[in-house]
């Protein structure tokens, strides 16, 4: 019998046993779990005439980050045929990265040697120095590849060699970020300065693979309405009562790429979003767009985007 099975798995992703070659005087294969709550579970599975069977195991990975189960092939009175054979899993992330890696845009991630995920090319400083450091997200989508992140302008950073997925913090102080590959530096980004006049936030998010995003964001589009007709009502001398007050505003990145669209883009999908407007404290708010469009290629013109989100609502103020 021959188990095919991936140790690491995505949470939102289908996850499959494959089993073939199964023993011609096996009548039953049985799954007996180790982990995840349900220690002592034992499922039995019939055999098609085909002896290859595939199981579902996408529930079960989603009880715990690790667990560990048996698969025995028995015969028709239970006795176990042959030696029994045992799996595990790790929780990864939500979805795989690699799958994504064919559908970025072309013309801006040729630099990334089989990079599926990097850091945007516009990122800016953190709010303060007190702040929340910016976190970007970093995957490999081919195989064999190791990266390392440095910073410039400041006393070297230790290389961080990435073998597929990650976040990585960008240092306190630090200018710009850069990418090596066998100690050559490919490309790096700088961090762009904040600039007086302007609003910024700085924004966490979970991102489609699950890891987390942390990145400054300008505000625009400040916006305090009333969501219903306003309608002042006196319940007793001198007290009013205003219903339905909201503030929302529009985060706006400029000069992007086709790729920088879609890495902030995520955004839009993601099921947890948070703003800090001092970059010390967060509040989760609603994103209240439902898509956002990814263009083909920036074709050398710089490119904005924005996303409108809810801040702040009340029911009655």
């Amino acid at each position: 019998m021959t188990i095919r099975w991936n140790t690491d798995v995505y949470t939102q992703e289908r996850s499959i046993v494959r089993i073939s070659g199964i023993d011609a005087n096996a009548s039953s294969i049985r799954v007996i779990i180790s982990s995840s709550g349900l220690v002592g579970t034992v499922v039995k599975y019939s055999i098609p005439a085909s002896k290859n069977l595939d199981i579902d195991f996408s529930d079960l990975v989603r009880l715990s980050a690790t667990g560990i189960c048996s698969i025995t092939q028995n015969d028709a009175s239970g006795e176990v045929i042959g030696s029994s054979y045992t799996i595990r899993w790790t929780q990864v992330g939500r979805i795989n990265p690699q799958a994504y890696f064919q559908a970025l845009p072309p013309d801006d991630m040729a630099e990334t040697f089989e990079l599926a995920i990097s850091a945007p090319s516009v990122m800016y400083k953190r709010l303060d120095t007190n702040a929340d450091p910016i976190v970007f997200e970093m995957a490999n989508g081919g195989s064999g590849y190791q990266f390392a992140i440095g910073r410039v302008k400041f006393p070297p950073l230790t290389d961080e060699p990435i073998d597929f997925a990650r976040n990585i913090t960008v240092p306190n102080g630090a200018a710009s970020v850069e990418f090596r590959r066998l100690n050559s530096v490919m490309y790096y980004r700088p961090l762009k300065e904040l600039e007086c006049g302007k609003r910024y936030a700085e924004v966490e998010w979970v991102s489609f693979t699950g890891l987390t995003r942390r990145h400054v964001f300008e505000v625009v589009k400040l916006t305090e309405e009333a969501t219903n007709e306003i309608s002042l009502e006196t319940i007793t001398n001198e007290y009013d009562v205003r219903k339905d007050r909201r503030v929302s505003f529009s985060l706006r990145l400029e000069g992007l790429s086709a790729y920088d669209y879609w890495y902030y883009s995520d955004l839009v999908t993601s099921s947890s979003v948070k703003v800090s407007l001092s970059g010390t404290s967060y509040r989760k708010v609603q994103v209240t767009a439902k898509k956002s469009t990814i263009p083909e290629t920036s074709a050398g013109k710089p490119l904005t985007l924005e996303i409108p989100i809810n801040y702040v609502r009340y029911d009655t103020l």
